[in-house]
């Protein structure tokens, strides 16, 4: 077994956070590099550049299609994907992470194990400098910039269905087409803004 020292950012992501925190990790540093953006204000990302350079990337890249997505919709398909599901798997087949929820009855050895791995990663990538292995660790309190943390602590917006019917003239969206996606608006609980 590998010393909890030995594991890369995606792995430190799996056994802190789950599936969930190794594709936020992913989509952090596609944005950091500049080959994703992240439009805080409409909580949405598109591809700048399509190019993948792990298993990990390219599931992210295959989430966000040629006109974008929203963020939650995003990082749940990366979570779910099969490279994501491997490194799960490598975890539990070198013991760090138990067999399942059930067999983590019967399983305490891997289970305390995992516990204290998760306890010294959070507490040694708490002040890294590295950003992938510090929010790997921590999750979204490791992110600095507080937009890009809030974006991700957030659920997507809930679309809005606009008001069917004649237009009048009196009110602008009276009579508009209904739109869920791309061009329709979202009640988004706040004033508007662009990035």
């Amino acid at each position: 077994m590998r010393d909890d020292g030995e594991l890369d950012h995606y792995e430190i992501a799996y056994l802190c956070g789950g599936p969930a925190r190794v594709a936020m990790v992913a989509l952090l540093a596609l944005h950091r590099d500049g080959r994703l953006r992240i439009w805080a204000a409409r909580h949405r990302l598109s591809v700048v550049r399509r190019e993948p350079r792990d298993a990990v990337e390219t599931a992210a890249f295959e989430a966000v299609p040629g006109k974008g997505a929203l963020l939650g919709a995003a990082l749940k398909e990366i979570a779910g994907s099969a490279a994501v599901r491997e490194i799960g798997r490598r975890l539990r087949a070198e013991g760090l992470l138990p067999g399942s929820r059930l067999a983590s009855l019967w399983q305490r050895r891997r289970v305390r194990t995992a516990r204290a791995a998760r306890e010294r990663l959070a507490e040694r990538e708490r002040s890294a400098s590295d950003l992938l292995r510090r929010v790997a660790a921590t999750g979204t309190a490791g992110i600095e910039d507080t937009t890009i943390r809030r974006t991700f602590e957030i659920p997507d917006p809930k679309p809005v269905d606009l008001p069917r019917g004649r237009w009048t003239g009196s009110d602008p969206t009276h009579g508009a087409p209904s739109h869920r996606y791309g061009g329709g608006g979202y009640d988004s609980g706040g004033g508007g803004g662009s990035d």
